[in-house]
């Protein structure tokens, strides 16, 4: 799974009052499931994305990416793996030199790294022993961060084509909103170093300036000897520069490394090999059923989408779809055309185009790259309405999956799940947790990150239902919802749209006035 996260490129005020405080004021049930401190053993990469603040720099950007090693006890090694922070504008590396960690039943814990900077402070939850999601915890509040972390099984570059998406604020002199998706193959073994072929493409939507399938064509990989054995290289693609770390044959996470103090912002993102089977001609989409999410920001502020739909040769239908740009929320009742195409030159690149006329929000156009027959990343290049008006421009990327397994009924979900979100209310929000939407009462837990002193929640019980729309399917044109109560009185209810892609991955986007946010349910396995 590739990161679920968002970088969100504007933080805008949307007039939801903050929490205050640091728990909930009541006492949850111990935690029950199977997990422990041995769930937790290996080198996992990890990688995030957030906001912080300085005195000198004011409100800023910031990503780290990097490896923790954990022992299984609830102990960090020494050493214990590096990482990179990219934060005003300037690469720093790191090497953790210990930090400890908890694993509770529900997977839900806690992790401290410590390094040269200091110790810092995350809430966790497990989906399994082999990945995670992440949130920071900082004491002083200072910022906040939200990612995932996945164990490594690799450390050099396999001779794969990747399909990448990269997002979030451009390092440069402009320090516009960026979105960056596409693939790259190796022109070798990159055991040391290596170009890329002249194959690798990307498209780039720079607030609203598009570059479409561009070349990569002299592109390089590097592999970082002076920490053998880590997993870290650095590349250059299309220009800017990025800090990688291997995290198996088929997976690799991404930074941008561009040096500016005058506009401190970076992308992150992660690479995934490209499987045999992507379809070349849409005579292979044969009533194939696909979700999207994605996040991002316009000219308003925070943006993100979410849609299901039905691509049947070069045709789309049972189409649903949902927009929340800064707060203003549209539902697009269900629509029966649109089209699909494919480059036709084993690029998995293709494009879809479906226009709203039911509420007349415009045409909908997005860019896709395939990994596989049934996932890739997406790239929106829309021209939108938001209530007969034309949009400011927007900026957005996320996940492209396939669905499988419906018609849907409510024992699809009877499961326990890992839980996160990010997105922004008053400012940024980031959240993990534990869900089981099987019980009743108080069916989970979370942790999470509000951006400021005091606005750091742990344990906080969790309440939630999923409510079907029909069959799952689309062809009804209702919406499944889902519906979080947190038991902090300022932030009840929580409203989503759900899709869902199978019983073990579904995507959640809020909807409402007071939440642009975008999340997901993985299904745990311990």
């Amino acid at each position: 799974m590739k990161r679920l996260f968002l970088l969100l490129a504007a933080a805008a005020a949307l007039g939801a009052a903050a929490c205050s405080g640091g728990g909930s004021g009541i006492t949850p049930p111990p935690p029950t499931g199977g997990f422990t401190n041995a769930s937790l053993k290996g080198t996992y990469v990890f990688s995030m994305s957030g906001r912080t603040i300085d005195q000198n720099f004011g409100v800023s950007n910031f990503a780290r990416i990097g490896t923790f090693i954990a022992d299984g006890l609830g102990n960090i090694s020494n050493p214990g793996g590096i990482e990179d922070v990219h934060i005003f504008g300037s690469d720093n590396i790191f090497a953790f030199t210990g930090g400890s960690y908890t694993v509770n039943a529900d997977g839900r814990g806690t992790l401290s790294l410590i390094n040269s900077s200091g110790t810092s402070q995350y809430s966790i939850t497990l989906a399994s022993s082999s990945s995670g999601y992440i949130v920071a915890m900082p004491t002083d509040g200072s910022s906040t961060a939200s990612g995932n972390f996945q164990l490594q099984s690799a450390t050099t570059l396999a001779s794969n084509t990747y399909t990448f998406d990269f997002s979030g604020i451009v390092p440069d002199d402009t320090g516009n909103p960026v979105s960056i998706i596409g693939e790259f193959t190796p022109n070798g073994a990159c055991a040391v170093s290596c170009g890329v072929t002249n194959t690798s493409f990307e498209d780039v939507n720079d607030n609203g300036n598009f570059i479409t399938k561009a070349s990569l064509s002299g592109g390089t990989l590097t592999t970082d000897n002076a920490n053998p054995g880590s997993g870290r290289g650095t590349a250059t693609l299309g220009g800017l520069d990025y800090v990688f770390y291997v995290i198996d044959d088929q997976h690799v996470q991404f930074m941008a490394i561009d040096q500016d103090p005058n506009a401190p912002g970076t992308a992150l993102g992660e690479a995934a090999a490209q499987q045999a089977g992507v379809p070349n001609n849409v005579s292979a989409f044969n009533n194939s059923n696909f979700v999207f999410v994605m996040g991002g920001s316009s000219g308003a502020g925070p943006v993100t989408r979410a849609g299901r739909l039905t691509a049947s040769g070069g045709n789309l239908s049972a189409i649903l779809l949902d927009n929340n740009n800064a707060g203003q929320s549209v539902q697009v009742p269900l629509l029966n055309t649109g089209t699909i195409t494919l480059d036709g030159d084993n690029s998995g690149r293709g494009t879809m185009t479906f226009t709203d006329t039911a509420t007349h929000t415009g045409t909908y156009t997005f860019v896709f790259y395939l990994n596989s027959a049934s996932q890739g990343v997406i790239q929106d290049v829309s021209a939108v309405l938001i209530n007969n008006v034309p949009s400011a421009v927007d900026v957005a990327d996320g996940n492209l999956a396939g669905q499988s397994g419906a018609p849907f009924t409510s024992s699809s979900f009877a499961t326990n799940y890992a839980i996160t979100w990010s997105g922004v209310t008053s400012d940024e929000e980031d959240l993990v947790g534990h869900f089981a939407p099987a019980t009743t009462g108080s069916n989970g837990l979370a942790d999470w990150n509000e951006f400021g002193n005091g606005k750091q929640f742990t344990s906080v019980p969790l309440n939630g239902v999923i409510t079907l729309g029909g069959d799952g399917t689309g062809s009804t044109g209702k919406h499944t919802t889902f519906v979080a109560t947190l038991q902090q009185p300022t932030v009840n209810p929580v409203n989503f749209f759900a899709y869902i892609a199978d019983a073990n991955t579904i995507y959640i986007m809020a909807t409402g006035t007071q939440r642009v946010a975008l999340g997901v349910l993985t299904a745990q396995n311990p």
